[in-house]
């Protein structure tokens, strides 16, 4: 039994920390001719194609309401490419929840689509969770720099953030707030119009909702969730004050922007008394929140189950924020 139990914990542990291997090896750097993910062709001339995806890097995909054009140079090896600057349009950035498939992300991708949003999708892995200082917060800094180079391009933002995606905002959060950053922070206080937070697990969380990420066996959840909360306390100094920071940084949230929270009183691990903590740090700053708590709906389900009312709110948020 031992055996066996020990088997299936490599078996799942392989299964994530490989995917990590696999992200890292594809990373790119952040240019046109790399970036293009998905190219149709065009009739209007030969060297005229439309895109409608960039990948930034391993963690971080934009895109886009409707396709691009992009020109290419008319050479041999066609290295060199310009992406059509059309009218502005609003962002929307997915702090996505731990190992979610595109598949169903793109369920709420397509709500902002049909609202004229063009997307911007950011994942954390566990491996990234697990160990801040070379994960999350080097995804942090990726995602304050590109809002800070396409501010311009993108000068109305909204973030909606995934259960651990609460997590990761609050570490662009401490990386705006650091003395270097200083001059990106109020023009990101500028530009970040609302904040959405579905779901939201906080620091007392994560060895829950993280061993519920990695596998549905129930007696492996209960091992993973021993071995996580093993981890946030042998290695305080590499991964929980890290993970303190990144909580307060979410809590004092420094944006003051209006704000939606959506939760469930069947969600174990985002729980809405974790959340009405929350909610209630940022009434003490007068910031403008809207509370939504759905009866049975699971962590991060409340869509599915609940879409006419979810998307109803949705909404009425976005017109309160005139977007």
């Amino acid at each position: 039994m031992r055996q066996l139990i020990g088997s299936m914990i490599k078996q799942n542990v392989l299964i994530w920390f490989n995917n990590d291997m696999t992200y890292c090896r594809q990373l790119r750097p952040l240019l046109a001719t790399s970036c293009v993910q998905k190219v149709y062709k065009s009739s209007l001339t030969p060297s005229t194609k439309t895109v409608d995806q960039l990948v930034v890097n391993k963690n971080m995909s934009l895109r886009y309401c409707h396709p691009r054009s992009v020109s290419t140079n008319n050479t041999m090896d066609n290295k060199s490419a310009t992406i059509e600057r059309p009218a502005v349009r609003p962002l929307v950035v997915f702090f996505a929840w731990m190992l979610a498939k595109d598949k169903h992300i793109e369920k709420y991708r397509n709500l902002y689509f049909r609202r004229g949003f063009d997307v911007l999708t950011v994942k954390t892995s566990p491996f990234e969770l697990m160990f801040p200082t070379i994960g999350s917060q080097r995804i942090a800094a990726s995602v304050a720099d590109f809002l800070n180079q396409k501010v311009t391009e993108y000068p109305e933002v909204v973030v909606h953030a995934f259960s651990v995606g609460a997590y990761q905002f609050g570490e662009v959060l401490v990386q705006m707030e650091k003395q270097e950053n200083e001059k990106i922070l109020p023009k990101m206080k500028k530009a970040i119009k609302g904040l959405i937070c579905d779901s939201a697990a906080d620091l007392e969380a994560i060895p829950n909702g993280l061993s519920r990420a990695i596998t549905n066996n129930s007696v492996l959840r209960v091992i993973f969730r021993t071995m996580i909360a093993t981890h946030m306390k042998l290695f305080y100094s590499v991964a929980t004050k890290h993970y303190m920071a990144s909580s307060e940084a979410y809590k004092n949230n420094v944006i003051r922007c209006p704000s939606l929270l959506f939760v469930s009183n069947g969600d174990v691990v985002g729980t809405p008394e974790s959340n009405r903590r929350v909610m209630d740090r940022w009434h003490q700053k007068n910031i403008d929140v809207k509370w939504i708590c759905f009866d049975k709906s699971s962590h991060v389900g409340h869509l599915y189950k609940y879409q006419e009312e979810y998307t109803n709110q949705l909404d009425s948020f976005l017109k309160n924020i005139d977007l």
